[in-house]
C-alpha cells in the first residue's frame, strides 16, 4: 500500500485551503489537538475524533532512530487498520524540506500519511520534543499515552529486542476497553528542529562573549547531548567528536 505524503497542516476553525482549482474547507474543531490536512492532489486527512483511536507520530526525515522504527510503525498501522485505529505522521522539523519528506516516503514507504507542520503549530499544540515520539488519542482526542514506541532503540543503545512494547500495550489496552497502565514514557531520539530566530533577535558581534571556545564550552555540550549517537561507528550519520 502506498500513501501520498501530506505537505500542509491547518489548525483552528473555518480555514479554506486551495490546491490548484480545488478548495477544501476545514470545519470548526473543538480540540487544540485536532487538525485537518490537505495533499497537493486535493485529498484530505483529518485528526478530528472520527476514529476510535488515533496515533500521531512525530517523525524526522534524517533521524536514525526514526529510520529504525518506521517499518515497525507501518506494521502496527496495517495490523490495526480494521480496528478503527488511525495513524498519522507529523514532520515538524524546520530543517526538513518537502523534498526531504518525499524522499523519506519513497525510501521507507510508511503505511500512513506524513504531514509537514511548517508553522510548528501541531508540534506546539502536542508539546512534542523528539522524533520519534507518539501520542495515542481516544475518540475525544484526549491523550491516553505519550512517549516512546518501545525500549529497543535509544541514543547509544540497541537491544536485541524490546523488553516493553509501550505503544502496542497502550493501544491494545484501549481496544479492550481498559485504562492505559503506563500513560507516559520518555521518548528517545532526535530533538525536533525549531525555526531559527530572526536576525534582529541575534546579538551583535560586538556583544558576543569572545571567551566562549570549543574546548571550554562547546565540546562539553556535545559530549553530554550528542556523542552517544554522533560518534564513529554509532547510529548518528556523522561524527561530532572533534572540532
Amino acid at each position: 500500500m502506498r500513501f501520498l505524503c501530506v505537505v500542509a497542516v491547518f489548525l483552528g476553525s473555518a480555514v479554506e485551503t486551495t490546491w490548484g482549482q480545488e478548495t477544501v474547507e476545514t470545519p470548526t474543531v473543538q480540540s487544540k489537538l485536532a487538525f485537518r490536512l490537505a495533499t497537493p492532489s486535493g485529498e484530505t486527512v483529518a485528526v478530528d475524533g472520527s476514529s476510535r483511536i488515533t496515533v500521531v507520530c512525530f517523525l524526522g526525515s534524517e533521524c536514525p532512530v526514526v529510520h529504525l522504527y518506521t517499518a515497525r510503525l507501518s506494521s502496527l498501522a496495517v495490523e490495526w487498520n480494521d480496528k478503527g485505529v488511525q495513524f498519522v505522521g507529523v514532520n515538524g522539523n524546520f530543517q526538513d524540506s518537502n523534498d526531504d519528506v518525499q524522499r523519506f516516503c519513497e525510501q521507507l514507504k510508511p503505511a500512513f500519511p506524513i504531514v509537514r507542520d511548517d508553522s510548528g503549530a501541531v508540534v506546539e499544540a502536542y508539546g512534542a520534543l523528539r522524533t520519534p515520539e507518539v501520542f495515542v488519542l481516544d475518540s475525544n482526542l484526549n491523550v491516553q499515552y505519550q512517549g516512546r514506541i518501545d525500549d529497543q532503540y535509544s541514543p547509544g543503545i540497541t537491544r536485541p529486542s524490546a523488553s516493553r512494547q509501550d505503544l502496542r500495550i497502550a493501544v491494545e489496552e484501549l481496544l479492550a476497553g481498559k485504562p492505559v497502565t503506563v500513560a507516559r514514557t520518555e521518548a528517545a531520539g532526535c530533538y525536533i528542529g525549531k525555526p531559527r530566530r530572526k536576525p534582529a533577535d541575534h546579538p551583535s558581534s560586538d556583544s558576543l562573549d569572545q571567551s566562549i571556545t570549543w574546548s571550554g564550552a562547546v565540546a562539553d555540550v556535545l559530549k553530554r547531548n550528542c556523542l552517544e549517537c554522533h560518534r564513529t561507528g554509532d547510529i548518528g550519520p556523522f561524527s561530532m567528536e572533534s572540532y
